[in-house]
């Protein structure tokens, strides 16, 4: 009788591959490291590949090298503001964005949307509120390119 052959460990490339189909590329920006760090946490959780930054200037740098689906900045960055980088993501690399703002009054929103970002979520943000919103995303991304390429 033949012993059962145990399944393939998977590889580092197996394991960024299986997560690019089933996750979004995010461009996650805030100068919080805390909130940084459990924010990537959680999203890594969720299957997501998230790359960080703490300032605009370094969420430039990484979206000049990588391709993402989106980004999640804060408003309030030590360099510049969330919304003058959404500006730059959209127009350079045409990127779809998130806003994470204190702040979630009318014309926050309403500026935050002048950007560019298509949602603001104000702080905290309800996790909820958050998988929902990236589910629908990944369901027009899918939808736009069915191949996955």
């Amino acid at each position: 009788m033949r012993k059962p052959t145990p399944p393939a460990t998977p590889t580092a490339e197996t394991l960024a591959s299986d997560a690019t189909s089933a996750g979004l590329r995010i461009l996650l920006v805030e100068d919080h490291d805390d909130t940084r760090e459990i924010f990537e946490m959680i999203l890594r959780h969720k299957g997501h590949l998230v790359e960080s930054a703490a300032t605009g200037a370094a969420a430039l740098a990484l979206a000049g090298c990588q391709a993402f689906d989106l980004v999640i900045s804060d408003l309030g960055l030590p360099d510049f503001s969330g919304t003058e980088l959404m500006t730059i993501l959209r127009e350079r690399y045409s990127l779809r964005g998130v806003a994470l703002s204190g702040y979630g009054m009318e014309e926050d929103i309403r500026r935050s949307k002048s950007a560019g970002f298509e949602e603001h979520l104000t702080k905290p943000v309800d996790p909820a509120k958050i998988d929902k919103l990236l589910a629908n995303l990944m369901r027009e991304i899918r939808r736009a390119n069915p191949s996955g390429a």
